[in-house]
């Protein structure tokens, strides 16, 4: 059920997390989809929510509706005047040197009798802009985190095969065939004027793993770090062999350049190791030399990191159905009649 899915709702607008499979349209020869599937969006409106926006298939997450004609009208401007911030999390298949960019690549329509229609890069096409940044890497593959600035139908999968040459783990068209596609739809943040910001995560899928993101993989900016050396003390404070091989790491959070959902979850790891100028401290004095102690440091900060990546986001709870609460109005007469009826006996 899709009630199930909602991530955010108020009287205007509804966020779902949409499942990977699921199309947002009808397709031409019928089955499932969204759209099809709106009255179990109703929560307690007379008429169902409307779709904002379009994902892919095959594409998980983040999925806006308005709730009124009014709302629509209002969300439809934002998304025009593209102040709608949408961000995607893809596993692309290669190792990617760089460490972001932006992808600027016109699109078109390209069809044929025998393959159907694709996109394909077309200097003459509607203009499509991609932002891009790597997370991390392992065993050939890499996580990327992609937020369009337009959007263009199948953007992301023809610019991650344009701009790192193999494209999305899973996808059948523009990728690497095999397994479910890994391409989700993050985080969605849509600004409205006389309501608060809406800003929801929906959790990562399942197939993508729950290791996502490994201490082992996550790649630590150097222009982030600085570090001092202090002298280990023993017993009653007194210095033991008069060298410097405790380190001292300063983290400046910011400049790890992390989601703001994963900026936030590590400054709660790290509690109160983070100081009022934004920097996380770690101390690392296990080890007696100066090249292990470093290591240390940079392995813990890592598993932070890797912690904050991992936590996944929590459902709102959303308001019964009109039809539920009929439902429990009627369980709980039921009972009240069975506990009213103990203990009476009839004679004829």
């Amino acid at each position: 059920m899709l009630n199930e899915r909602i991530l955010f709702i108020d009287a205007e607008a509804m966020v779902i997390d949409k499942p990977a499979g699921l199309p947002v349209d009808t397709p031409r020869r019928g089955g499932d989809s969204v759209v099809g599937r709106l009255n179990e969006l109703k929560q307690g409106f007379q008429r169902p929510p409307t779709p904002m926006h379009r994902l892919d298939q095959d594409t998980s997450g983040c999925l806006l509706l308005a709730r009124s004609p009014k709302a629509r009208s209002l969300l439809q401007k934002a998304f025009e005047t593209r102040q709608v911030e949408k961000y995607y999390l893809a596993v692309v298949d290669g190792a990617i040197e760089q460490d972001d960019g932006v992808i600027e690549l016109a699109l078109g329509k390209k069809s044929s009798e025998k393959a159907g229609w694709r996109m394909v890069p077309d200097p003459k096409g509607d203009k499509a802009v991609t932002n891009w940044r790597k997370l991390s890497e392992r065993d050939g593959r890499t996580l990327v985190e992609f937020r369009p600035v337009t959007g263009r139908t199948h953007q992301l999968r023809v610019h991650a095969r344009e701009a790192f040459g193999r494209g999305i783990v899973g996808d059948r068209v523009y990728g690497v065939p095999g397994g479910p596609m890994l391409l989700h739809a993050s985080r969605l943040v849509v600004p409205r004027e006389k309501k608060a910001t809406i800003d929801v995560s929906a959790p990562l899928p399942e197939y993508f793993g729950t290791g996502a993101v490994k201490p082992e993989d996550v790649i630590i900016p150097e222009d982030a770090l600085s570090e001092s050396f202090l002298a280990a003390t023993g017993p009653g404070g007194q210095n033991v062999n008069k060298v410097a091989t405790a380190v001292q790491l300063r983290v400046d959070l910011y400049r790890l350049g992390l989601h703001p959902n994963a900026y936030e979850r590590l400054k709660q790891i790290a509690g109160s190791k983070v100081t009022g100028a934004g920097e996380l401290l770690i101390t690392a004095r296990k080890y007696r030399t100066q090249d292990a102690n470093r290591q240390d440091a940079r392995r813990r900060l890592a598993e932070m990191i890797a912690a904050a990546h991992i936590v996944q986001a929590k459902r709102k709870p959303t308001r019964p159905s009109r039809a539920a609460k009929a439902e429990r109005v009627d369980r709980k007469k039921q009972r009240s009649a069975v506990k009213q009826g103990r203990g009476k006996v009839q004679f004829d």
